[in-house]
């Protein structure tokens, strides 16, 4: 297990979740894992999967990003003797190069210097070299080792599980400790989107920052919540099942952008197999006006071409400026495939007709109320515990009525007991009763909508 009980240090709690007082995150809550929170997120993740395939085709742009640089940082063996994640960062190392084609790179931390100081310029570089329009360039940034949390409320990073101040290990002048806040500074000013993947301990101490109004996109998957560990590398380990739903995600999708939810959905259901964790996506910003997830694909379209090609190759042009629009809905609580593809179209045929230049129409954020599902369910549960309750009021008169007729008998066997009614509701879809998706175009070629 990661762990670590250094004096400077706040050492890990057994209260799972609680924010240390004083702490810039003080009063900052996980959004609830309740069914209707997790049924919104995979409704909302695959509309926008949708959208944003119908967009590209409609303007006919590249689906994914231009550049993909990755940054993967781990301890020098000589400290990393007890968790040796040096097998599962190259093997996810290889996996970028190799099957993503992403630009990525291994950063091993020593203590010869000042281990903060090198992150600080691993982290620099990266957004000095990669950094690009945001939709067009995306920057990664992996974290694999020991996780604390501090005693100002922030993550650290600690290359040793024990307090190391009796003996530096390495054979450097420094403590192998350093502050994650403090390096990622340069993130925060790059123009890519940004995703953050930490696998340590307490990894969600990272979660959350000021407010943004960025269009981008900047998220961050947590090995695990505040205050918990996680598992060693190993079988069960987080970087083990990244590695192996990024594999599956691409295979799944023959090679087409998948986002970071599913991807994330994908990793939670392996583990809760055999381990207890749950790793955490959301917005590096608390209430960021941009809420759409990262969309990862191997670079495949980066071919090389000739001169010709390259000024034929249709372009995504730099923005200038952006207009957010709500559109609200009476009664609907999610959309159908083609319903979201259907208005990703007339939306495109609209912009189209006008003079505006307009260049992209974004999906930002699908959000429903929640009293409105909420009651929705509601009704749903009370419709089929009145039909089931009629239901079984018909058998029990018809029974009696036969029996009363001598049609039948108390020896002869009885109807089939029906299934329990909290496991049929747990069977069906959320609101398929209150509120039925409306039935697809009858014409073949919009009846077909691309694959989630």
């Amino acid at each position: 297990m990661r762990s670590i009980d250094c004096s400077t240090q706040q050492p890990l709690l057994a209260q799972p979740d609680k924010v240390p007082q004083g702490s810039p995150d003080e009063g900052v809550q996980y959004p609830p894992l309740e069914p209707f929170i997790a049924q919104v997120e995979k409704d909302s993740s695959r509309m926008e999967t949708v959208w944003k395939r119908t967009m590209h085709q409609q303007y006919q742009v590249s689906d994914r990003y231009d550049h993909v640089a990755a940054l993967i940082v781990r301890w020098d063996d000589e400290l990393d003797r007890d968790l040796q994640c040096k097998h599962e960062v190259e093997e996810l190392n290889n996996l970028f190069k190799d099957d993503f084609h992403f630009n990525s790179r291994v950063l091993k931390l020593d203590t010869r210097s000042r281990p903060q100081s090198q992150l600080n310029h691993a982290v620099a570089e990266l957004v000095h070299r990669d950094d690009g329009p945001s939709r067009k360039h995306l920057l990664i940034v992996y974290y694999s080792g020991h996780g604390v949390a501090r005693g100002d409320g922030h993550l650290g990073f600690a290359g040793v599980p024990k307090d190391p101040c009796p003996v530096l290990e390495g054979g450097g002048r420094y403590l192998p400790m350093l502050k994650w806040t403090d390096a990622e500074r340069d993130l925060d000013l790059a123009e890519a989107d940004v995703l953050i993947v930490l696998d340590c301990c307490c990894a969600a101490m990272i979660m959350n920052k000021e407010l943004s109004d960025d269009a981008r996109s900047h998220e961050v998957i947590a090995a695990t919540g505040r205050l918990q560990k996680t598992n060693a590398p190993g079988s069960r380990s987080f970087t083990r099942y990244f590695i192996d739903a990024l594999k599956e995600e691409l295979e799944k999708n023959n090679r087409q952008p998948f986002n970071t939810y599913d991807l994330n959905a994908e990793i939670t259901r392996r583990r809760m197999l055999r381990t207890p964790y749950e790793s955490r996506i959301f917005n590096r910003h608390a209430n960021a006006r941009n809420r759409r997830h990262i969309a990862l694909a191997p670079l495949d379209h980066i071919q090389p071409v000739t001169p010709e090609q390259a000024v034929s190759r249709p372009k995504r042009a730099r923005e200038a400026a952006t207009l957010d629009l709500q559109i609200s809905f009476s009664k609907r609580t999610r959309l159908a495939d083609h319903e979201v593809k259907q208005l990703a179209t007339k939306m495109f045929e609209a912009a189209k007709s006008t003079d505006l230049d307009i260049i992209s129409i974004d999906w930002m954020e699908f959000k429903p109320r929640k009293e409105v599902v909420q009651l929705q369910q509601t009704l749903r549960v009370l419709f089929y515990a009145i039909y089931y309750f009629t239901r079984w009021r018909q058998i029990v008169r018809r029974n009696k009525k036969r029996k009363a007729e001598g049609a039948i008998d108390d020896d002869q066997p009885r109807p089939t007991k029906r299934p329990a009614i909290s496991t049929f509701f747990l069977e069906q879809p959320p609101n398929s009763y209150i509120e039925p998706l409306s039935p697809p175009p009858s014409s073949r070629s919009d009846a077909e909508s691309p694959q989630p």
